[in-house]
């Protein structure tokens, strides 16, 4: 049996020596790794709890002045710049003459249509004319004759009048005689035929003076008959006169309908100055094509917004917004602020606003906004802004820190549980 190296005291110590408390001490380079990493979760922490997220949304819009842009279209029909009489940034009136438009169709070199129409309407409005002047003397012919016939009626009445008076003064004499050869014949001293040829004659003379008085009556309701129908001429006469009229109106408005289609004069509609005069002496123009702008003098520009459904709802009066100008880089620029002033609480729909700048393609709400600044001052001399020009708007919508930010889902989710 050999004999052990050592003894076996010293084996069972070597067996037993990790048996009790060991403590171990970290390597500086392990400890300073530690602490850098705590400090560095700690200054995320505190950077997630100051931080904002902010939801912004970009909508488009164009530059405007407060009072509007008057417009003006050419009428609806075909034709042709006769006369310009204004030049692009020239100042005009409200009234003053701005474009001349001729709209004559030709037939042939010699004539148009409009001139073949003017010329048969002026031929029936002066056979109208005539037929007023000799409704007017067939009116004082009636007028005279009714008078005549009135006085020709009158006298005859008093003649017949006259008539009857002598007839019943003649009838009064033979009655009398009557009487008196009635007595004489009592008495015996005549025949009764001479008082039967008296009696013969008192009827006679009554049936005169009775054809008399139905003479009369017949010759009194004839003068009533000729006042009557002389108090209806002058409403006869009037109607006439007005069914006349009324030709000569729709005539007169033929010509003037005809006169504006051949020669339309555009005019202004308001005090300002001339912007985007589109067309030229000589050019065609189309119905309801845009022939230019007025803007108003000393302006107040003004920016319209487009706002799209899923951004209105957190709009304020008086919110910030951040523009950047499409005819000026912001890289030279920069970048120009406003405030939101009226919110409309309508929609606009694609179709509703067919003359702005700025395609619609959904449903939007129309946002006005107060510039702090009509003036862009970026290289070289100060550059007004015109109305008409287009630009990109920032809307700042709402503002979280970054740990609301990543917790929101979290926070959502839980709100649906």
């Amino acid at each position: 049996m050999p004999t052990p190296l050592f003894r076996q005291q010293a084996m069972e110590h070597f067996q037993h020596r990790l048996h009790g408390a060991v403590l171990v001490l970290p390597k500086l380079a392990h400890s300073s790794l530690g602490l850098l990493l705590l400090v560095w979760i700690i200054a995320v922490l505190i950077w997630l709890g100051y931080s904002q997220y902010t939801r912004h949304e970009t909508v488009q819009g164009w530059l405007e002045p407060a009072a509007g842009v008057a417009k003006h279209y050419a009428p609806e029909y075909r034709g042709t710049i006769a006369a310009v009489h204004v030049r692009e940034g020239q100042e005009v009136l409200a009234g003053q003459a701005l474009l001349t438009i001729n709209g004559d169709h030709q037939i042939s070199a010699e004539q148009s249509v409009e001139q073949a129409l003017l010329n048969e309407y002026q031929q029936q409005l002066s056979s109208a004319v005539r037929a007023l002047q000799q409704q007017q003397q067939i009116h004082a012919l009636q007028i005279q004759s009714s008078r005549q016939q009135i006085e020709a009626a009158t006298s005859d009445l008093k003649q017949i009048n006259t008539l009857k008076q002598i007839a019943q003064q003649r009838l009064r004499l033979i009655s009398n005689r009557i009487e008196t050869l009635i007595s004489v014949r009592q008495q015996g001293h005549i025949t009764a035929s001479k008082t039967d040829a008296l009696q013969e004659q008192q009827l006679a003379m009554q049936i005169q003076v009775q054809a008399l008085i139905r003479e009369q009556q017949n010759q009194a309701n004839r003068i009533l008959q000729l006042g009557t129908e002389a108090q209806l001429l002058p409403h006869q006469y009037n109607t006439a006169r007005e069914q006349i009229h009324h030709q000569v109106s729709e005539l007169t408005q033929q010509i003037t309908k005809v006169n504006g289609q051949r020669e339309y004069t555009v005019v202004a509609s308001r005090d300002g100055v001339i912007n985007n005069l589109h067309v030229k002496l000589g050019q065609s123009v189309t119905a309801n094509q845009a022939l230019l702008s007025i803007v108003p003098l000393n302006f107040i520009t003004e920016a319209q917004l487009l706002v799209p459904i899923r951004a209105a709802g957190l709009l304020f009066i008086g919110q910030h917004i951040d523009i950047r100008y499409h005819a000026f880089p912001p890289q030279k620029f920069g970048l120009y602020s406003g405030e939101l002033s009226n919110i409309s609480s309508a929609l606009v729909l694609p179709n509703e606003m067919p003359n702005v700048p700025i395609a619609i393609q959904e449903p939007m709400y129309l946002v006005k906004a107060k510039l702090n600044s009509s003036v862009l001052t970026g290289i070289g001399e100060p550059v007004n802004l015109k109305p008409g020009m287009t630009f990109y708007a920032d809307i700042k919508l709402e503002e979280h820190s970054l740990i609301e930010w990543i917790m929101q889902p979290i926070v959502s989710l839980k709100s649906r549980l």
